[in-house]
């Protein structure tokens, strides 16, 4: 298998800390020597910087991104997360649910046995949407 990069993994590291300042001073005479007079080093060198400098946050980014973090800190902060059960929370509007889709199983089962007469079909079906209107406007009152 062949390397991603022609240097060695030595001289890689090395380049890397030079880059970094943290080479006594007889090797960074080292170093740049070879700075001089290799093109692959000095690409490799080139790439480090690069990728250093990418990564690299200024005061600016760091102030913005505590400030949004502390936005939204605050807007959930604010506000109160529920803790209780599904059926706890939905009680009552789901119960409403449950009978309206009840009373519509019914009336759709009715319709296909028997053949009601207009006005009671009309009836049936004007029950069923107001239960399931007052299961919705239930829904939509609960906190969220």
């Amino acid at each position: 298998m062949t390397p991603l990069h022609p240097l060695t993994t030595e001289r890689r590291e090395r380049l890397s800390v030079y880059l970094d300042g943290e080479l006594a001073p007889d090797e960074v005479a080292v170093v740049e020597s070879e700075l001089d007079t290799d093109p692959v080093s000095r690409a490799y060198l080139n790439d480090l910087k690069v990728m250093s400098n990418s990564l690299r946050v200024d005061d600016d980014d760091r102030q913005a991104a505590d400030a949004i973090r502390a936005e939204v800190r605050r807007r959930l902060g604010s506000r109160t997360l529920s803790r209780r059960s599904g059926l706890k929370r939905w009680g009552w509007p789901a119960i409403a649910a449950g009978f309206a889709v009840a009373a519509l199983v019914a009336v759709s089962f009715r319709m296909g046995t028997a053949m009601p007469s207009r006005e009671s079909e009309s009836v049936q079906l004007e029950a069923v949407v107001l239960q399931y209107g007052l299961a919705l406007e239930a829904i939509s009152q609960e906190e969220p």
